[in-house]
């Protein structure tokens, strides 16, 4: 993990980002701020070309709908036969079987080098049968998600499943991949108020993906995406949470390899 952000802002990696309109103008700003470059395109008939040019490719089902399954299943197998990494993020993935069956798909078609989501996320890849009521953690979940041990022993069985690094992100984040996991404890609860805040860092994720070994990658973005919220907090406290939402930005604009080496909260279990 020594110098990822070094090495990613040097190599400007271009992330293609197939994501929802509600966060798509964030995570722009995001990739900017880290040091990467964004391509917002979902036309079917440029996909390939698009996807030759990108470095990395981000897969959001957040506003999904029958045209845009086309273009990121294009989208995702084009990245798989260039080598390039493609990072999946299933909001709200349990609301509708519309959802599930789409994500199904991908997982059938597409081979991704990370998943990233919410703990009823990634415990509907775990069970399909999940119902969620919208793309916010249930309060079942919440109960079933409270000890650390029971997000890892998921984790890791949807990593084996899927075979790609696994990203459950709440109050503790989790990253798992195989049988290993790494528990990050940075973040402040404030950043849920923000939305968005889950997008951002998965357009992040994508970009760190292009600059290091998957598992240090993802381990390293969330560490970073909570770091930058808990100084985004301290700087706003007493402002609210649209000048929190700035601050994220300029404070993933100001990150370096040794902010994220003293602040980071990271235990390994490898």
């Amino acid at each position: 993990m020594n110098k990822i952000i070094e090495n990613l802002r040097s190599k400007k990696p271009i992330i293609h980002c197939l994501t929802n309109y509600v966060t798509v103008n964030d995570c722009a700003n995001a990739l900017l701020a880290v040091g990467a470059s964004p391509i917002m395109a979902d036309e079917l008939d440029e996909m390939e070309d698009i996807i030759s040019l990108s470095s990395g490719v981000i897969i959001n089902i957040g506003t999904l709908n029958s045209t845009k399954v086309k273009s990121m299943l294009i989208a995702g197998q084009t990245a798989n036969k260039l080598g390039k990494p493609v990072i999946l993020d299933p909001v709200g993935v349990g609301a509708s079987e519309f959802r599930k069956n789409t994500v199904k798909l991908f997982l059938e078609k597409i081979k991704f080098t990370a998943i990233r989501g919410n703990f009823s996320e990634i415990r509907t890849l775990f069970d399909y049968s999940t119902k969620v009521g919208g793309v916010d953690v249930s309060e079942a979940d919440k109960i079933i998600g409270n000890t650390v041990s029971s997000i890892v022993e998921i984790a890791l069985t949807v990593s084996k499943n899927t075979g790609a690094v696994i990203a459950v992100t709440g109050e503790k984040d989790v990253i798992a991949f195989e049988s290993k996991y790494a528990v990050i404890s940075n973040g402040v609860a404030q950043m849920a108020d923000i939305t968005g805040t889950g997008c951002m860092l998965t357009a992040v994720s994508a970009a760190f993906l292009c600059s290091g070994d998957a598992f240090d990658a993802m381990v390293a973005s969330v560490a970073v995406m909570g770091i930058c919220g808990e100084r985004a907090y301290k700087a706003t406290s007493n402002l609210g949470t649209g000048s929190m939402r700035v601050q994220l930005i300029d404070e993933l604009s100001k990150i370096n390899d040794l902010t994220l080496k003293k602040e980071s909260k990271i235990e390994y279990n490898k």
